[in-house]
């Protein structure tokens, strides 16, 4: 039995079935990540025609029956078009990354909105100011954070001694985090200076995007960063870091 759902989504991605028909894939505010099927959707006058496309917010109304992988289109409205991306390359791929981002991560058909919200929010901010490194990154540690995986970086993860402001340490994505010079590092760690994770833990207290779009970290601690995210992220959610690294090699 089919059950007609309503719900605000996001499209992820799109792809032709046949030349009329698409299978739109969608993070969800209410039933987390789901695929539909938009029978007709590019036939001249049909309901569907212009309704949707990448990164459009929707309320999209569907069909949902648990035995289907993929549900029933019935309704598309687009809420938010974000038509920056029609016309600024960066902010698009940037949008493009952090959606596939929270793809990969968000739970299929379970409610995560937290998820939804902070994805709503980032494509929000590259829509209305356009692509900035930092802002990126602190996107990454805002999907950590809201996944349970929050790194440590003001203490040791080891040994939970706060840091002095002038030591140097190392940072472990196995052992989640910052480690002192007390405790025996690794070989996989990286050195870094204390400015780099308070830098971090700072941009992750803000509320919003005001701070990090305001910072202006050198070129040294900005690799840093894009070092130390790449390699937690690839530890704590097993993503490969290739696809990430082409696009900020894009990007940059």
């Amino acid at each position: 039995m089919s059950r007609l759902t309503k719900t605000r989504a996001i499209v992820v991605r799109h792809a032709p079935l046949t030349e009329s028909s698409r299978v739109i894939q969608w993070v969800t505010e209410d039933h987390g990540k789901l695929v539909t099927l938009a029978k007709g959707a590019m036939r001249p006058r049909h309901g569907m025609l212009g309704q949707f496309d990448h990164l459009y917010t929707c309320e999209l109304l569907y069909y949902a029956r648990e035995a289907d992988a993929v549900y029933i289109t019935r309704e598309i409205a687009p809420i938010t078009l974000r038509t920056r991306f029609r016309q600024d390359w960066r902010a698009a791929l940037a949008g493009a990354y952090l959606a596939d981002l929270t793809a990969r991560v968000m739970p299929q058909h379970e409610p995560a909105p937290e998820l939804f919200r902070l994805m709503e929010s980032g494509l929000d901010e590259l829509q209305e100011r356009g692509w900035y490194a930092p802002m990126l990154f602190l996107y990454e540690l805002r999907l950590l954070d809201r996944l349970g995986l929050t790194p440590k970086l003001d203490r040791c993860a080891a040994c939970d001694q706060a840091f002095k402001p002038s030591r140097r340490a190392a940072f472990s994505s196995r052992r989640g985090g910052m480690i002192c010079d007390a405790c025996k590092g690794e070989p996989s760690d990286h050195a870094v200076g204390a400015d780099v994770p308070a830098m971090m833990a700072f941009w992750r207290k803000s509320p919003d995007w005001t701070v990090v779009r305001a910072s202006r970290p050198t070129a040294a601690q900005l690799a840093a960063v894009r070092t130390l995210n790449r390699d937690f992220l690839g530890y704590h959610l097993d993503l490969r870091a290739g696809a990430r690294e082409r696009t900020l090699d894009l990007l940059s």
